[in-house]
C-alpha cells in the first residue's frame, strides 16, 4: 500500500467501505447489501429474485466467494453464510448481484493524482460456484473501444478512492449494460500478473515504479513494446499426487504449488490451486497457445 494514506488503504481493502465509496461517487458497480448476523442475511436476500453473490467484506484469493442459485432453500442461505463468514475478518459479508459477462483487471499506476493505466488483462475463472481464477492473459483480446471503456471505469473508481499515488489492481465485469467494479486493490496485481505478465508483454517494471513513486523519484510508465504473456494455473482430478511427469522446459516460469504425496481437493480458493505456467509469444494468441500446450503436457498421476 506503498504511496496512499491509511484512510484510503482502508477504503480500497475492505470491499464493503469500497461498495459505499463507489455508490457516493455514482462509479458503476452491482447491486450490494452488508450485514453481519444470519437475520440480516436471510432478510436481505429477499431483495434478489435470481442468483447472487456472498463474499466476506474483507478476504482475498476467493476465501469465502460463492455463487448461491438456491435461493428459496433456507439451508443452503444458511450454509453459505456460515462459509463466507468464517473468512470474515471484521464479521460483516458482501451480498451482491450477480454479473454475467466476461471479466478483466485494470494494472495502473497513479502519480500526483494522474492514473497511468499499464495493461489491461483478461482473466479465466473456475465458474460457479467459486469463481476461483484459473488464468490471465495480455494484452486483452477485447476491441480497442471496449478496452478505453473498461479503463475509464478502473479510473473513475480509482479517482473515488482517493488514490492519488501508486498501484492500483482494478478487477471488471463487462455486463449488458456495461463494465462495472468488482472491487479495486490498492496494491500491485497479484497471480504474477504484476511481476512478470506486465514486464513480458509492455517491458515495464511496475515494482521498480511502485518503488521509484514512493520515493518521489520520476519513472517511465511508457510501454517499451507489445507483446503477448499469459499464465495458466494447473488442474488435477481429486486424489493424492503419485508421480507428476511431463514438464515442459520451454515456457518462462514453471512452478508446482504441491508436492508428491500432497492430497488434492477441489479448488475452492486460489491456495487450492496446484501450480502454475507462464508463457511470453509475440501475440497475446502465441502466448496462450504455449501456455496450453505446457500445461497439457503435464500429466498428474492420482491415488
Amino acid at each position: 500500500l506503498i504511496g496512499i494514506t491509511p484512510q484510503t488503504a482502508l477504503n480500497a481493502t475492505n470491499k464493503a467501505e469500497m461498495r459505499m465509496c463507489f455508490k457516493a461517487h455514482d462509479v458503476p458497480i452491482p447491486e450490494f447489501y452488508i450485514v453481519s448476523e444470519l437475520d440480516e442475511f436471510m432478510e436481505a436476500t429477499k431483495h434478489f429474485t435470481t442468483k447472487f453473490i456472498i463474499k466476506p467484506a474483507d478476504n482475498s484469493g476467493n476465501r469465502g466467494v460463492k455463487l448461491i442459485t438456491d435461493i428459496a432453500d433456507e439451508k443452503v442461505l444458511i450454509q453459505a453464510f456460515n462459509y463466507s463468514k468464517k473468512y470474515s475478518r471484521d464479521g460483516r459479508v458482501l451480498l451482491e448481484e450477480y454479473m454475467e459477462g466476461d471479466e478483466f483487471s485494470v494494472e495502473t499506476m497513479s502519480v500526483d493524482g494522474v492514473c497511468h493505466v499499464i495493461q489491461v488483462t483478461d482473466k479465466l475463472t473456475s465458474g460457479a460456484p467459486y469463481f476461483v481464477e484459473m488464468g490471465h492473459t495480455q494484452p486483452s483480446m477485447f476491441a480497442e473501444d471496449i478496452k478505453m471503456r473498461i479503463a475509464e471505469v478502473a479510473k473513475a473508481g480509482i479517482k473515488a478512492l482517493g488514490i492519488d499515488h501508486g498501484p492500483s489492481h482494478t478487477e471488471i465485469k463487462l455486463t449488458s449494460t456495461g463494465p462495472k467494479i468488482v472491487e479495486i486493490g490498492a496494491r500491485l496485481g497479484g497471480d504474477c500478473i504484476t511481476t512478470h505478465l506486465v514486464p513480458l508483454s509492455t517491458g515495464i517494471n511496475m515494482v521498480e515504479a511502485n518503488i521509484r513513486i514512493a520515493l518521489g523519484e520520476y519513472t517511465d510508465l511508457k510501454s517499451r513494446f507489445n507483446r503477448g504473456a499469459a499464465i495458466r494455473f494447473i488442474q488435477s482430478s481429486v486424489g493424492v499426487i503419485k508421480s507428476i511427469k511431463g514438464i515442459d522446459s520451454n515456457v518462462i516460469e514453471f512452478v508446482l504449488l504441491k508436492r508428491v504425496g500432497d492430497k488434492i481437493s477441489e479448488i475452492r480458493n486460489s491456495l487450492d490451486r496446484i501450480g502454475y505456467v507462464i508463457t511470453q509469444g509475440n501475440t497475446r494468441e502465441e502466448a496462450v497457445r504455449f501456455c496450453e500446450q505446457a500445461v497439457e503436457k503435464i500429466q498428474f498421476e492420482m491415488e
